[in-house]
């Protein structure tokens, strides 16, 4: 397996960044890595998967993370440009998802709520908006917290579509929740345009859309004056 500690010191010397640096692999669940800076160290844990890229992609991975890391800005060469190509590569798409699948936790999701039924609602917008008919339905679920940071995501990996229980509430209009599962199977429907260090979700046709449903401004009128931070998203593919 190729030496992930080397790559980021090698990084770290291109960046002029001085610190000890503890490198280790994981077995991840898809294609992850994050770059820590604690007590004067940098920490890192990646996907073992990354070593299928070679010592080229595991340069250009470091020298991705540590220029966040220490807000540096570091010339485009050959390291950056493999990295951008591995992310591209239909091959590391395909790995992503094995190594998600195979080592990810398997989600148990309920549509039915205290309050709110998700699949009965998506059946009724599925009739009512021709846009979401040759939607093959994903999975549905309430969060298992009440988180109001994320209002609703779509995993475009599991074909799944999760909202946060803190919208199954009698306080909480029908329309609002409505409205944010119609968002979660806009991105089903329309998915995610993966680029090379970044993705888009919300692209022109989707906001068009988004805009189709019936009662739009009164839902995004209640979220803001309600304070709640609107992130309705679809995951990426690759979370890096």
């Amino acid at each position: 397996m190729a030496d992930l500690q080397e790559a980021f010191y090698s990084a770290a010397a291109m960046l002029g960044i001085e610190a000890p640096i503890e490198a280790e692999w994981k077995k991840l669940a898809g294609l992850r890595a994050k770059a820590e800076y604690r007590q004067g160290k940098i920490i890192v844990k990646a996907s073992d998967g990354y070593a299928a890229g070679g010592r080229d992609v595991l340069v250009g991975l470091a020298l991705s993370l540590l220029s966040r890391l220490f807000r540096k800005n570091p010339a485009q060469n050959a390291y950056i440009e493999a990295y951008k190509s591995f992310l591209r590569s239909r091959e590391t798409n395909l790995l992503h998802r094995a190594l998600k699948n195979e080592r990810g936790r398997k989600r148990r999701l309920t549509a039915k709520g205290r309050f709110y039924d998700l699949a009965e609602m998506t059946s009724k917008l599925v009739s009512e908006y021709a846009i979401l008919q040759t939607l093959p339905i994903p999975k549905l679920g309430w969060s298992r917290k009440s988180a109001s940071r994320r209002i609703g995501f779509y995993d475009e990996d599991a074909h799944e579509v999760v909202i946060t229980k803190a919208l199954d509430s009698k306080s909480v209009p029908f329309y609002v929740v409505e409205y944010v599962l119609f968002h979660e199977l806009l991105h089903a429907k329309h998915g995610i345009i993966q680029h090379a260090t970044k993705r888009t979700v919300h692209t022109r046709d989707f906001k068009k859309e988004e805009r189709d449903y019936a009662f739009y401004r009164e839902a995004e009128k209640w979220l803001k004056q309600t304070g709640w931070k609107r992130t309705i998203e679809a995951l990426p593919l690759l979370q890096l």
